[in-house]
């Protein structure tokens, strides 16, 4: 079962439109909501009039911040408010929100909301953002904000985080080099245009408590916040996750779900938001901008004897995500290469533009391009072949990268070799025409899977059939984690697939997971579902040893028999050990035979210099569970006339061992393409703050 192609568990259901989504979900009296967003990037809400609004049939409320708690949110940094009270700070951001009959009345409720702005300067470039005295402050107030706080004393005002790493002396590194190689790299805001809008359902009970339906990656998360912003127990919320049209980072945090729980609560009536896909663009999370310098000193034999690298990461006009992210790229910049002397330092900056945070690597791939652009760089300096400059500088087997993480199971140079020798990389071109020129590249990076926080649980609950009911709150969005937890659970019970059963995300029902994020579910809560699986198994061992006058060391299963190993022939089946009695079924000695298991990943702690003492990596002691690497080559043609770019082959090895390799392999290829489209066909344009092209 483990390393079998096996298919989707719920192929079918999407094949055939039976999967229901959020945005197809319909209460009973159920009511629409809309946003009204600013219209500036940086403005001073002068005055806000929703009398008009209030008025029209068929509204039946809105609210503004004036009317909502006081509270700001975030995964990290809780700096966000739920509607702006007296400041905007994006063009998008929401200032007031309605409920009504329908979709049609409440958008012309919202075009009826009066509002007066007092326009302020903003800051529309993140390395603006780092001035020490800038044309405005965008967070005046942020000594205030709640939270984990990784601002240095020293900071910008327009900084809300920033991370150093120190290794070795850079500034003897760059005297002794024979050459300095120095260049800035920029990357593009865009958007994970999943194909699912972000979505949310709300409905409240006569006892006050709030059940709600989300396109979230995070249902525990997103419960958690909308009890802290409503200011009632956990008790009374419930979040529901249904299948999930594509995430890809940008649903970790809640955004949609505060407003129509607000609208909820209001009205007490169900209150359904869909955001378009403009609303996607503007307030669904983007990928974050970055800007990376690299300052390398090089030998003429090709080796890097120090680097020093200054990043800025745009977060936009809130850090509630991105505060996080200043820290985390620095794993991809460290996982790859020995560098003796190096130095890193991050800046989390706010501009007056959309909110960015995590996409598909968590920031990683993005440095990790300029880290690959820069070694092409020294390569075509120094003529020596690319391949050989990476292999010079590749971390070994048991090595300390960096930052003192002892280096394992590293495939990195198997994959590099392996791609360059498939896409021919030292072979001449065919045959360039005048007006398309061909060209091959290679690049090598890694992904970190699992860091402090990220903790994962499951449960198992064994049926009187034999089947296994899986509780688990990983998100299934696209990705097939449903599948791969399902073999998991049939290898661990020896049951065939579909003898497993696998219980939506529901906060009532399964137990807590971080958001299904950083790629960690098969790695974390597969592993706390083998725990929970061995568990179940001890449970049904001990009855049915029990049964059969033996030590539960000596019983195994297969099939849904629990036998004797070293004499099968005595075996009982599960429904043997259930009894039945005229108003259904129990389990005799036993409320229920339910298995739990739980990791919580520990992270090594880093010194001041942002490194893992040795003491503590001799034990072990790591910043990230473990990385993957991979190496990707491609050919391309170029028309040299108008730059369009064909990509005529594309190779990429992985070190991976996969659970299920044909849905591994999609998710290479998602991967992939998502990749080169970012990079050469999408980039979101600004003028003075205001979206260009919002779809």
């Amino acid at each position: 079962m483990i390393g079998k192609d096996v298919a989707r568990i719920d192929a079918l259901e999407k094949a055939t439109g039976e999967a229901k989504f959020t945005v197809d979900l319909k209460l009973p009296g159920m009511l629409h909501g809309k946003i009204l967003r600013s219209s500036y990037a940086h403005a001073k809400i002068v005055s806000l009039d929703v009398s008009k609004a209030a008025k029209l049939p068929g509204v039946r409320a809105v609210i503004t911040g004036r009317d909502v708690p006081q509270y700001r949110f975030g995964i990290v940094l809780r700096d966000r408010p739920v509607l702006a009270v007296d400041r905007v700070r994006f063009v998008g951001e929401p200032v007031a929100a309605v409920a009504a009959d329908s979709l049609e009345i409440a958008e012309e409720a919202v075009g009826l909301i009066e509002v007066q702005y007092e326009e302020l300067p903003a800051i529309l470039d993140a390395e603006q953002a780092l001035d020490a005295t800038p044309p405005t402050v965008i967070h005046p107030e942020f000594a205030d904000y709640e939270g984990a706080v990784t601002r240095s004393p020293d900071a910008p005002p327009n900084v809300h985080s920033t991370f150093r790493i120190r290794k070795g002396n850079v500034e003897k590194g760059f005297e002794e080099a024979d050459i300095i190689v120095e260049n800035k790299f920029r990357t593009a805001r865009v958007q994970h245009c999943a194909l699912e809008p972000h979505a949310a359902l709300a409905t409240v009970r006569h006892d006050g408590s709030l059940t709600i339906w989300t396109s979230s990656q995070g249902p525990h998360h997103c419960r958690y916040q909308l009890s802290r912003f409503l200011g009632i127990p956990l008790t009374k919320v419930r979040v529901i996750v249904p299948y999930v049209g594509g995430g890809f980072g940008s649903k970790i945090a809640p955004n949609v779900e505060f407003m129509a729980a607000l609208l909820a609560i209001r009205t007490r009536r169900p209150v359904k938001i869909v955001f378009t896909r403009e609303e996607v663009f503007l307030d669904g999370t983007v990928r974050m901008p970055v800007v990376v310098y690299i300052k390398d000193g090089v030998k003429k034999s090709g080796e890097i004897v120090a680097r020093e690298m200054k990043v800025i990461l745009d977060g936009g006009a809130y850090g509630a995500i991105s505060s996080l992210l200043t820290y985390v790229p620095s794993h991809g910049a460290v996982g790859t290469y020995q560098i003796p002397n190096f130095s890193w330092d991050s800046y989390g900056v706010y501009t007056n533009l959309p909110p960015a945070g995590t996409f598909r690597g968590v920031a990683n791939p993005t440095v990790e391009w300029a880290i690959e652009c820069q070694m092409d760089i020294i390569a075509e300096r120094l003529g020596i072949d690319p391949v050989t400059l990476r292999e010079k500088h590749l971390l070994k087997e048991g090595e300390p990268n960096i930052v003192g993480e002892i280096t394992r199971s590293i495939g990195a140079k198997e994959c590099l070799v392996e791609v360059a020798k498939t896409i021919g990389l030292n072979k001449r071109h065919e045959e360039d025409s005048e007006v398309w020129k061909k060209g091959k590249g290679i690049a090598l990076g890694n992904m970190y899977s699992t860091a402090a926080g990220m903790v994962a649980s499951a449960e198992v609950v064994v049926q009187p059939d034999s089947t296994v009911e899986i509780l688990s709150s990983a998100v299934e969005m696209g990705q097939g984690c449903q599948t791969v937890l399902s073999q998991i659970a049939a290898c661990e019970f020896g049951l065939p697939l579909e003898k497993v059963r696998i219980v939506a995300p529901d906060t009532a029902l399964t137990p807590f997971n971080y958001p299904t994020a950083s790629s960690h579910t098969t790695y974390m809560v597969g592993k706390a579902l083998r725990l929970a699986c061995q568990d179940a198994k001890q449970q049904l061992f001990r009855l049915a040893a029990a049964r059969l006058g033996v030590s539960p060391d000596r019983m195994e299963m297969k099939e849904g028999i629990v036998y004797v190993k070293d004499a099968p022939e005595r075996s009982v089946c599960i429904s043997e050990l259930f009894a039945s009695v005229a108003t259904g079924i129990y389990l005799p000695g036993e409320v229920e035979i339910r298995g739990k298991g739980i990791v919580v990943p520990i992270m090594a702690p880093v010194d001041s210099n942002g490194l893992i003492p040795p003491e503590v990596a001799a034990k072990g002691g790591r910043r990230v569970t473990h990385r993957t690497h991979v190496a990707h080559a491609v050919e391309v043609a170029v028309n040299v006339l108008t730059g369009e770019v064909k990509i005529l082959r594309f190779v990429g090895a992985y070190d991976i061992r996969p659970v299920n390799p044909k849905l591994s392999e999609g998710q290479m290829e998602g991967g992939a393409a998502m990749g080169i489209s970012t990079t050469i066909l999408e980039e979101m344009n600004f003028d003075g703050g205001i979206l260009l092209n919002p779809n």
